[in-house]
């Protein structure tokens, strides 16, 4: 008789579902992490899940549903996504309007800034064009066409998750 040989494949994630991220806290201190119920090695730090959860999401490059159960048996879920694309690419989206006879001939750009967010998090600025994602030191940068802000010249950054929310004006 021949040999037989049995090989183990690592199933194929379908990339229009999200990948799914436990997170159970065991105590106050540290929590184990899943990925698609397969258990990431070690615990995790609490004050590291947030930082664990976006390199995670980041190297994944999708969406993540990920549901967080802490020492009392208190469940939180959320959906998160990757971080929206480079704020340079509002630069050339708008070189690429204008070069095609767009909208916009002299763009205005207004750099908004705010802090007091968490690390991490997904930071609306409103009118909401685009979302992008806090630093690790819980501040937010986006880049906005100045003629989308309409007559208040304003915009709005809102934490989804802190909801801290900071009103900027044109200088």
């Amino acid at each position: 008789m021949g040999r037989r040989t049995t090989t183990t494949r690592t199933p194929k994630r379908d990339r229009r579902k999200p990948v799914r991220i436990g997170v159970r806290f065991a105590t106050d201190a540290a929590a184990m992490i899943a990925v698609d119920d397969v258990a990431e090695p070690g615990e995790v730090v609490r004050a590291g899940v947030v930082g664990h959860i976006a390199a995670l999401i980041l190297g994944l490059g999708r969406a993540a549903l990920v549901r967080v159960q802490e020492v009392d048996g208190a469940v939180f879920a959320d959906v998160l996504t990757p971080p929206s694309r480079d704020p340079a690419d509002l630069v050339d989206r708008i070189r690429d309007q204008v070069a095609a006879g767009g909208p916009t001939a002299n763009p205005e750009l207004l750099e908004v800034t705010g802090d007091g967010l968490l690390p991490g998090e997904d930071v609306q600025v409103a009118p909401v064009l685009q979302t992008v994602t806090a630093h690790e030191d819980g501040t937010a940068r986006a880049l906005v066409d100045s003629s989308e802000l309409g007559a208040t010249g304003q915009v709005m950054l809102f934490g989804a998750v802190s909801g801290t929310t900071i009103l900027a004006r044109r200088p």
